[in-house]
């Protein structure tokens, strides 16, 4: 006796009304033929060829690979029956809470707002806390017609009365749209929006939307690497003043944005386009080929952002006037 080989158990014809849960019992003849038995429907027998359905045997090179594969095999199946249990643990907590859960959600991530009120606001299903000192709130079926207004509003109404009205004032951030067990990574992207707001790196007037901000996000979580990056590309600025590497700065970004077009670029920085042909020409002296090899546009590109990022995270510094002489500060008493 031995067990049924796959393909015969597919091919196996049940009684109706057979489960076939139970044991197969295959019996080899020597004609080549395999009669096989079910333990549920005893009664039901059929043959098939017996070397067809059991296939040849598995060469040690084969069996090899594949113990070599099963620990592998063995971690993404735990990793699945732990992402399965984490599903779980999130469906148990939503039913004590009375929460149903929705096919899509989008975390807001706030600051000096009261997450309770704020979600009371929004709707009846939102559901809100506190989170490691940032105010979150997860919206059902966000991309809902009108849903996207009714946060806003919420959010402006739930401002602090001492803050003022401007942009950058109780920032909020919101994150991506995603499926509900999903729901960390939106709160996660939104709690980085908002700390780029914080530090000054964003100004809205309104919800910050995450999926705006991604590079921003990107080079933010990366900023080591980022600045060493920078220091690389950027190097043959160096000798320039700082006016200068500013306006070669701003004109590069202008370029990649516009993709080499230069009356685009010179649209956007109010010059003449033959002074955007000088300014790349002199970048192209410095920088070397970089503007000619894409991988590296890139990384210049991303160089020049983190830059920028960080210009405007510093505190303002005023530049000079132009002809005008240096005067030493005044001196003070004492």
């Amino acid at each position: 006796m031995s067990r049924v080989p796959a393909a015969v158990a597919r091919d196996f014809l049940h009684r109706p009304g057979c489960t076939g849960e139970r044991a197969l019992e295959a019996t080899q003849h020597a004609e080549g033929q395999t009669t096989v038995r079910c333990f549920d429907c005893g009664a039901s027998y059929l043959s098939v060829p017996g070397p067809a359905a059991a296939g040849p045997a598995p060469s040690d090179a084969e069996l090899a690979a594949a113990a070599a594969e099963a620990p592998r095999l063995a971690g993404e199946a735990a990793k699945a029956a732990a992402k399965l249990a984490e599903v779980q643990r999130r469906k148990d907590a939503a039913e004590d809470a009375g929460w149903v859960l929705p096919r899509t959600v989008a975390a807001l991530a706030f600051d000096r707002r009261d997450p309770q009120r704020l979600a009371g606001s929004i709707g009846p299903d939102v559901v809100a806390a506190d989170v490691e000192g940032i105010g979150c709130a997860v919206v059902a079926d966000p991309d809902a017609p009108g849903r996207r207004a009714t946060i806003a509003r919420a959010l402006d109404r739930s401002r602090p009365s001492n803050e003022g009205d401007g942009p950058g004032t109780a920032p909020a951030a919101v994150g991506p749209t995603v499926a509900w067990s999903d729901a960390q990574i939106s709160f996660a992207r939104a709690a980085d929006t908002l700390r780029l707001a914080r530090e000054g790196l964003v100004l809205a007037d309104g919800p910050i939307r995450a999926e705006d901000h991604a590079v921003g996000i990107l080079l933010r979580r990366e900023r080591r690497l980022v600045r060493d990056l920078a220091g690389r590309l950027l190097e043959p600025l160096d000798s320039l003043t700082p006016v200068a590497r500013r306006r070669f700065a701003g004109t590069l970004l202008a370029w990649f944005r516009h993709r080499g077009r230069l009356a685009a670029v010179a649209a956007e920085l109010h010059v003449h386009p033959q002074t955007v042909r000088y300014r790349l020409g002199r970048a192209r002296e410095l920088l070397g080929d970089i503007l000619e090899d894409p991988d590296r546009r890139l990384e210049l590109e991303l160089a020049l952002r983190a830059e920028e990022l960080e210009q405007r995270h510093a505190p303002d510094q005023p530049e000079p006037v132009p002809g005008a002489a240096t005067q030493a500060p005044p001196r003070t008493g004492g």
